[in-house]
């Protein structure tokens, strides 16, 4: 919650509104991203430190001295679209705290606007002008169907947004699909908010709405029996539904899907997000297999991705640890599943099913094993320092900080999210 007090100066006001409206701007890219003030005798819009950082400055409201900083690591340069959200969120900042500067005024704007803000930063990496606007309705209609129940089921729907439609003809045609043209194109955005119909019938599995430039819908797509799916590591963590949808997205069209979970996917031929809880993560990107292959053996790295996944795709929490000394994470350590098994080493991962290993690495506390897949211990409570628990207001967080000092720490939330700390620090976010 964003607290702003009466007597607040300009410059607080600046780092707290931007704190604020970056709460969510680590989900969005997959990095760590922090709001600072930025450094003294800072001139240059940007600004490269020699401890490795990257500095962007921020616009500043209205009678502010200074303007923030957003601090990102060098490796968070090397990812091309997570600079391009960074630069969509300076820009649609720069409006939105535009002739701005009381602290009842910023908040009301954040109350009426935080959606429009986020949203504008997503669709802004594809679209401008008037049909980034369109897209943004199209949006808030599925928001708001979220919300609509069909014969007491949540409903879910498929859009393709297409500013090609010749060629997605075509295209279809030539993959199989059985194509309906509309009698009467009519509005997407006003039909999804009137006639649920539309939500029962449209499905990644299935049926796609085909929608033109217009935001009419023109086509329905009767999808054919489909086995393939799209391999890549960038890939990974989206929906097989949807990586099966990929060869149909052409130049900047969009696929827009609910799933009747209380969320919905955004994907293009780049990048794939999800949004859910008000906020939006991404999806696609670096994926896991990058970051943890030159950690462990392939045996052991391969057997980590299958139980990371699981976890996610099932909205299961947990915690894994991978340490060539254990016995340091453990040190302090409360319960576990290991005083109830004779064998000091509980199993090795990599003759164990991944659905096994899930299960243990679900129970409440840590999954401690050795780099070379041996379980140490399942569900241990970890010691937390002091200066890390005050730190963190999650206590899993805390754990995952505290123990990636002797290795790394994997933490998967339950609502999905995979954040990958290493030496006392976020080095990833995934989704």
């Amino acid at each position: 919650m964003l607290r702003l007090g009466a007597n607040e100066t300009p410059e607080s006001i600046n780092i707290k509104v931007f704190s604020y409206l970056s709460n969510f701007l680590t989900q969005m890219t997959g990095h760590p991203c922090e709001i600072v003030p930025s450094p003294t005798g800072l001139i240059e819009e940007s600004f490269h430190s020699p401890d490795g950082y990257f500095y962007l400055k921020l616009p500043q409201i209205k009678y502010s001295k200074s303007a923030p900083s957003v601090r990102v690591s060098e490796e968070f340069l090397l990812d091309n679209t997570a600079k391009k959200i960074l630069g969509k969120f300076k820009s649609v900042s720069r409006a939105f705290v535009k002739n701005t500067n009381q602290p009842w005024h910023i908040k009301a704007k954040i109350i009426t606007e935080y959606d429009t803000f986020l949203d504008n930063i997503i669709v802004s990496l594809g679209y401008s002008g008037n049909q980034k606007y369109e897209i943004l309705d199209i949006i808030q209609s599925i928001r708001e169907s979220l919300l609509f129940k069909y014969e007491d089921s949540v409903v879910g729907n498929a859009i393709l947004v297409t500013r090609n439609l010749h060629t997605i003809e075509k295209l279809m045609s030539d993959e199989g699909c059985t194509l309906i043209r509309l009698k009467h194109p009519f509005d997407v955005r006003e039909e999804f908010r009137k006639n649920k119909m539309w939500h029962r019938l449209s499905h990644p599995d299935s049926i796609l709405l085909v929608v033109s430039h217009d935001n009419r819908a023109t086509h329905v797509a009767l999808l054919p029996n489909q086995n393939d799916s799209y391999d890549s590591k960038e890939w990974e963590f989206v929906p097989g539904n949807i990586q099966k949808l990929r060869k149909y997205l052409v130049g900047r069209d969009l696929l827009l899907n609910a799933t009747g979970k209380s969320e919905f996917f955004l994907a293009s031929q780049k990048f794939v997000f999800r949004w859910n809880y008000m906020k939006w993560h991404r999806v696609s990107g670096s994926g896991l297999t990058e970051l943890i292959v030159n950690e462990f053996t392939p045996e052991v790295s391969s057997k980590l991705i299958e139980v990371i996944k699981i976890l996610s795709m099932n909205r299961q929490g947990g915690l894994l640890v991978l340490s060539d000394k254990p016995e340091q994470t453990l040190k302090g350590a409360k319960g576990g599943v290991n005083g109830f098994f004779a064998n000091r080493r509980i199993f090795d991962i990599r003759n164990v099913k991944p659905e096994a290993i899930a299960r243990f690495a679900a129970i409440d506390g840590a999954l401690v094993l050795k780099k070379t897949g041996k379980v140490v211990n399942a569900g241990a409570i970890l010691s937390i320092p002091i200066r890390t628990e005050k730190k963190l207001e999650g206590a899993r967080t805390a754990a995952a900080i505290a123990a990636s000092e002797h290795g790394m720490a994997i933490k998967v939330s339950q609502d999905g999210p995979v954040s990958i700390f290493k030496e006392g620090n976020l080095l990833r976010m995934l989704n």
